[in-house]
């Protein structure tokens, strides 16, 4: 009898563990609590759609959705009100920013003023750390090194011998621009493959005389390092145009600087975007020469989306009561969220890495292909 006791207590324990190691994030189970998520207007990208998705998901009565204005100069004052919009719904436990643009960190130390007790969480943020850091509970980054040496890796595998990072020189003191910079060229050292750093002159208006300038840039660097080349655009509006002349020249592309690049590739082969990321590269791909597609570097899926997606399963442990409030940041809770946003498939696909300096910042790299 003491035996069966013993056996019973001992499985009893190891449900209990069980239970406890299983990170619920997926659903919102706490009551009346209610995730808000500030995007971006559906004509600025592709952060609105995904915050649709996430109302549609879980309902519009546990995710309210505002959004804010991006703009030179408009999206300070834009996002500060759409926080305050938020704040207005007392039953707001948590709140994502789906990119965070110039203005953020002093939206969120609003919220915290007003309500410390809500988990802001800042996706994709543009402004420096400290700030960032200092404001938000959770900061989720495309990570330069870790992305950065994917396309590396997957470039070298397609013969490419040089990488060029492209950058006007405008904005080449840029701290955002030279962290990307310092990744690639690491990456680079690391698998033998040459790394230049092409500093070129334009005027930042028009935006016509970027693109002409980008151009030139590429037809100049492949005919000093030849068609084993390939490119990273610094610059967001010259990214098509860096595209076209590197397909055109039978040379490579791996990455422009923003959140979603792929649709750049749309722009510069004039493809079809399509219902989904999926469906955005199989047009993209129908759209572009075989030759070319061998040297053109994307992203298996949707970073935005998936940022988004890890951030709700975040915010979703949150307001459940799961996360270690002593910690600056719950790896356990990440790496479930990372897996529900992968829909259960492994966590391995996706790497992370916890910034050195600041314990509450995550940069997450993806997988990258050929197109």
């Amino acid at each position: 009898m003491k035996k069966i006791i013993s056996v019973i207590i001992s499985v009893l324990i190891l449900l209990t563990c069980f239970a406890s190691c299983s990170v619920n994030t997926k659903k919102i189970k706490s009551g009346d609590a209610v995730i808000g998520i500030l995007t971006p207007a559906a004509a600025a990208g592709d952060e609105y759609a995904e915050a649709m998705k996430m109302q549609e998901t879980y309902g519009a009565d546990k995710v309210v959705v505002e959004t804010f204005d991006v703009g030179y100069g408009s999206s300070t004052a834009s996002i500060y009100e759409a926080a305050e919009r938020l704040l207005e719904n007392h039953n707001v436990k948590a709140i994502i920013v789906a990119r965070g643009v110039e203005g953020t960190a002093d939206a969120i130390k609003a919220v915290k003023s007003a309500r410390p007790d809500i988990e802001c969480i800042d996706v994709n943020p543009s402004e420096i750390d400290y700030y960032v850091t200092n404001t938000a509970d959770l900061a989720v980054s495309m990570g330069s090194k870790e992305t950065c040496a994917a396309m590396v890796e997957r470039a070298k595998k397609q013969g490419i011998k040089t990488v060029v990072y492209l950058v006007p020189s405008q904005y080449s003191k840029n701290i955002s621009i030279q962290k990307t910079g310092d990744a690639l060229k690491t990456a680079c050292d690391d698998r033998g493959v040459d790394y230049v750093q092409h500093d070129y002159q334009c005027n930042i208006n028009p935006i016509d005389q970027i693109k002409l300038s980008a151009k030139a840039a590429v037809k100049s660097c492949i005919e000093k390092y030849g068609k084993d080349t390939a490119f990273y655009s610094a610059s967001c509006v010259a990214t098509d145009t860096v595209i076209n002349a590197a397909a055109e020249n039978e040379a490579g592309f791996i990455y422009g600087l923003c959140s979603c690049p792929e649709n750049h590739y749309k722009t510069a082969f004039g493809a079809e975007k399509g219902e989904s990321y999926e469906q955005l590269l199989e047009n993209l791909r129908e759209a572009v020469d075989g030759n070319a597609r061998k040297k053109l570097c994307v992203i298996e899926s949707s970073p935005v989306s998936i940022m988004i997606k890890i951030a709700m399963g975040y915010a979703i442990a949150y307001c459940n009561g799961s996360i270690d409030a002593e910690a600056a940041f719950d790896e356990k809770v990440f790496k479930s969220a990372i897996q529900s946003a992968l829909n259960g498939e492994s966590v391995d696909d996706i790497e992370f890495a916890v910034s050195e300096k600041y314990g509450n910042m995550v940069n997450v790299g993806f997988p990258v292909e050929t197109l």
